[in-house]
């Protein structure tokens, strides 16, 4: 509703405050549209931008157009705003970067919605489990090393392998109920590789279902502090060989097992979950 739209923002003061999440690669049809664009600049509110896309992701970095694309895009973006958070940080110097130090930038990890993602069954398979895409990605393959691994186990009987395709849902809230369920199955839950080696949302979204987790290590100073050996496994590097040495040393340990799992569901619940990252967020505008 484009004119509701645009009284929403023309009401707005300097005391509001108005996230625009997703606001990079994937809400062009907004900061590039000339009209949409001009009404969020007037906004007097603090306009603050959810960066959830890893922009500076090596499958993106390496080629030249698409790098290109990325950058313009997130150069329109991050002018509408006068405030960025972004959810990888490695992101941050190339934003910092962006705009000349004229707008703050925050460092904000991904978390996981206690609303939706819950410890449903206490009795599960005692099996590693991953479900996640599979499909390459525009012209390359970001997920090679991510099928490398799940081709050197799928043959495995103490691991799950689900491939995740989107067409096999009718809507956003079925496809995430799924995935919960999928959690609740099995004790021992993968972070297999990603599109980048940052933290994703899937370790949070595994503790709060009360999971086992077993991940490959992010990169960042901040990230790598998240996850201790007390709540996690994560390995660097990750590999088919030793990932099935530290799935089938839980195995064998259910105390270990049943430690980890508590540790890092307590961990997700009390630091990292969407309430958490709202707080931080308006703590830090605070400051501005």
């Amino acid at each position: 509703d484009e004119d509701n739209l645009e009284a929403k923002l023309s009401s707005l003061s300097h005391d509001d405050t108005v996230l625009f999440c997703g606001f990079d690669w994937h809400s062009q049809v907004l900061h590039k549209n000339a009209t949409y664009r001009e009404w969020i600049v007037k906004c007097e509110a603090k306009k603050v931008g959810i960066f959830q896309e890893h922009l500076t992701a090596s499958w993106i970095v390496k080629d030249e157009n698409l790098k290109s694309e990325f950058n313009i895009a997130v150069s329109s973006a991050v002018s509408c705003l006068t405030h960025i958070v972004c959810n990888h940080e490695q992101d941050i110097s190339y934003i910092t970067q962006l705009v000349k130090g004229n707008k703050p930038v925050l460092f904000l990890p991904f978390f996981a919605d206690l609303t939706v993602f819950k410890n449903l069954k206490l009795k599960r398979e005692i099996k590693g489990f991953f479900r996640g895409k599979r499909a390459k990605l525009l012209d390359s393959d970001p997920y090679y090393k991510r099928n490398s691994i799940i081709e050197f186990l799928r043959t495995n009987p103490d691991f799950q392998i689900k491939e995740f395709k989107e067409n096999s849902y009718n809507n956003a809230e079925e496809m995430v109920s799924s995935y919960n369920r999928d959690l609740n199955e099995y004790e021992i839950q993968l972070n297999l590789p990603s599109l980048s080696r940052s933290l994703t949302c899937r370790p949070f979204e595994i503790g709060a279902a009360g999971g086992c987790l077993i991940s490959e290590k992010s990169e960042g100073v901040v990230s790598q502090g998240v996850f201790t050996k007390e709540e996690a496994d994560m390995l660097h590097p990750i590999n088919g060989e030793n990932l099935l040495h530290t799935v089938k040393h839980l195995i064998k340990n259910e105390k270990i097992r049943n430690r980890k799992r508590s540790a890092l569901q307590s961990l997700v619940t009390s630091n990292h979950s969407h309430k958490n990252r709202i707080k931080q967020l308006f703590d830090w505008l605070s400051l501005d």
